[in-house]
């Protein structure tokens, strides 16, 4: 169990109301209701003096001026200069749209953390505060993760991080620089999710888009507030927003409802549109058919940070979108790199991958007759760019040439610049080398040239290697790319003495031809019998390469780190002879290669089905426990998810309306995991399970 602290005199959260039975709850980090295991939201004092417009305008710049709509009673004290991000004017873009105007909500620029998560994390981290709460955590796909870690590094709270395994680098490089506990969960957004819903639920810690989600959310909805604000107190009469778990378009919506209501504002509230990626869109696939379920995806696309596939807020996105008169649209991961480029090139902003498909979807819902010529839209981006560079990236990924590095790295800059760290390009290195796994590429990235990086008794030390000027780097890289993990795995665990032996004296002879151009040196350097013998049938038609490069007058060449790239070391009055040799030989080889030439160094910066009754575990949250006689873990039998349910609802019938509903399906509010495995995935209750099998029961709620 987490520890608590004093709780800020006379700074209380408030009550919380059932979204779905109105059941009334006092102020605690719970999410979910006792009685239908229904989404909590706070509820605003009606009895509350507001402050005008004037009142407003002379309060501190942060979220916090727009404190009387926010869930508290009092005075905060955590994280008082989040908020007021720009709105900024994008005429091109409105052009482009056949709009009379756009802006831009520049959350790009958010502080600390550089994206919109930092307005939730203001309001969820003053609410763990409140409660007494040491620790704090979060299930994340990126933006939430660095939010959470950079406020509970500031505030002096313990930060429990929960990450997918493939969350990008430089993602993962922002969260670690702050000193959190920093867990990668085999798996994507919704397995994290249901951990974190769990670990929630067994040790108290405040887990923002978990048990303090209704104070969290709220946060989302000074992004409206300020939005009105800047209009000059009025309101757009259209909203692009990117959507994960569905929850900012509803808090959009609740924020303009609630200013009107104020006398605020005048007028309509904005039709409200969102954008998800085509490989992860179960709202907008609500809204395009108007479906009444959420199902469930298996995220597959580059915009890991709305990689959804399970939204707690899908239904109410659905039906905030469809009241407001607004619509939905669903992008490729082509079109998303074009949306962050145009933005990039027309507005000088630049965004992440979510911002990418806000952009993107803008210009598909344009092209079919969604927008009005007098419409006034307001785009919101969530996130900076520098956080997925290897989205934009005209380094190839996976080619052995270091883009996982290369985005570590800058991940790394980032943080340091943004947060006045300063970092010395040491430590760069080690923060850079730890996630990457080595130091090599990373060393490379941040020096720039040719580098030397190794471990010593002092620590990791790395030194400038000199290049003789006449010599090119040529890199023929081949557009597929090459497995690390495989590459890895076929090198030998050991080699012969004498192996060794050449390897090093190569490797010396390769730092010598560097740096005087000796051919010979450079010859006997290139011809690697470290890697090469190992990895060389991975890569198609390598052999024929390295024989059209020395033909055509290179010192030698060889695989560039695991490849697939093939790197070639010339004389400048060689390079191009060399040049078009390689991407011959490639061509030769039925393969359509790119030439990347270096004249001088760089600067740097699994379901089986059983006949008969099984014996499974059925795991309970805290919440259900008390109505299973307070057990959380019961035995049940059956062959089907269904079987066992039904097993456990004649056991227990007080439980058995919070499993299945009166028609026998599943309970809306509730998430059934066989094995981890999200069982709507599998069949939902006509899911085979197995002697042995754990199914766990979680609150849909969490999450997003």
């Amino acid at each position: 169990m987490t520890t608590t602290l004093a709780p800020p005199v006379g700074f209380r959260p408030r009550p919380q109301v059932c979204r779905a039975c109105g059941t009334v709850h006092d102020p605690a980090p719970v999410a979910v209701c006792e009685q239908c295991l229904g989404p909590l939201d706070p509820v605003l004092d009606p009895g509350r003096a507001l402050p005008t417009r004037d009142v407003i305008a002379a309060r501190p710049r942060s979220l916090w001026r727009y404190r009387e709509w926010l869930p508290f009673d009092g005075e905060p004290t955590l994280s008082l200069d989040t908020g007021c991000t720009p709105l900024v004017a994008a005429p091109r873009l409105a052009a482009r749209l056949g709009v009379a105007r756009a802006w831009l909500k520049n959350d790009a620029v958010s502080h600390p953390s550089l994206s919109f998560k930092d307005r939730v994390v203001a309001t969820a981290i003053n609410a763990a505060a409140a409660f007494g709460l040491d620790t704090i955590g979060c299930a994340s796909t990126g933006n939430l993760a660095n939010a959470v870690a950079a406020q509970a590094a500031r505030a002096g709270l313990k930060a429990w991080i929960f990450i997918p395994e493939d969350l990008e680098p430089a993602k993962v490089v922002g969260t670690a620089v702050y000193g959190p506990r920093l867990v990668r969960v085999r798996g994507h957004y919704d397995d994290v999710n249901r951990l974190c819903a769990q670990v929630a639920d067994e040790f108290g810690w405040g887990i923002v888009n978990v048990n303090l989600r209704g104070y969290y959310g709220e946060g989302s909805k000074t992004m409206a507030f300020e939005i009105a604000e800047q209009l000059g107190w009025r309101l757009p009469t259209a909203i692009i927003a990117p959507m994960a778990g569905g929850s900012l378009v509803t808090k959009l919506s609740k924020g303009f409802r609630e200013f009107t209501a104020a006398g605020l504002v005048a007028g309509t509230t904005p039709r409200l549109f969102g954008a998800q990626a085509a490989g992860c869109a179960p709202i907008v696939r609500l809204v395009r058919e108007n479906a009444d379920a959420v199902e469930p995806v298996v995220p597959h696309t580059i915009a890991r940070s709305i990689a959804i596939g399970n939204p707690a807020d899908g239904l109410f996105a659905k039906r905030a979108i469809v009241e407001s008169g607004g619509w939905a649209a669903a992008v490729p991961d082509p079109e998303i790199v074009v949306g962050i480029r145009l933005l990039a090139e027309e507005t000088g902003v630049f965004t992440e991958t979510a911002g990418g498909v806000t952009v993107a979807a803008a210009l598909a819902l344009a092209q079919e007759g969604r927008f009005r010529p007098d419409d006034e839209v307001v785009l919101c981006i969530t996130g900076n760019g520098l956080k997925t560079i290897d989205a934009v990236s005209e380094i190839p990924v996976g080619c052995g040439l270091g883009s996982s590095a290369a985005a570590i790295v800058a991940g790394a800059l980032l943080a340091d610049a943004a947060l006045g760290l300063d970092l010395s390009r040491a430590r760069i290195v080690e923060i850079a080398s730890e996630i990457e796994g080595h130091p090599d590429n990373v060393a490379a990235a941040v020096y720039g040239g040719a580098v030397l990086s190794l471990r010593t008794p002092a620590g990791l030390r790395t030194a400038a290697l000199a290049v003789a000027p006449e010599l090119v780097f040529l890199l023929a890289v081949p557009p597929f790319p090459s497995d690390t993990r495989a590459a890895r795995a076929a090198l030998p665990k050991s080699l012969p003495h004498a192996d060794a032996v050449v390897a090093a004296s190569r490797a010396a002879a390769l730092v010598q031809g560097l740096a005087t151009g000796d051919a010979d040196l450079l010859g006997a350097g290139l011809d690697d019998v470290l890697h090469v013998p190992y990895r060389r049938a991975r890569i198609p038609g390598y052999d024929a390469v390295v024989a059209a490069a020395r033909a055509a007058g290179a010192y030698g060449a060889t695989l560039s780190g695991a490849g697939s790239a093939i790197l070639a070391i010339a004389q400048s009055a060689q390079a191009d002879a060399v040049g078009a040799a390689v991407i011959a030989a490639w061509r030769g080889a039925g393969v359509e290669a790119e030439l990347v030439r270096c004249d001088r160094p760089a600067r740097g910066a699994h379901t089986m089905k059983e006949e008969g009754p099984m014996s499974v575990t059925l795991q309970l949250p805290t919440v259900l426990a008390k109505l299973a006689d307070g057990r959380r873990t019961l035995e049940a039998r059956g062959a089907t998810l269904g079987d066992v349910v039904a097993d456990v609802a004649a056991r227990f019938p007080g439980l058995a309306p919070r499993l299945r509903d009166d028609a026998g399906k599943p309970y809306p509010f509730v998430t059934f995991y066989v094995n981890d495995d999200d069982a709507r995935l599998q069949g939902g209750f006509a899911a085979s399970v197995r002697d042995g099998d754990e199914i766990i029961v979680v609150p849909a709620i969490a999450g997003g």
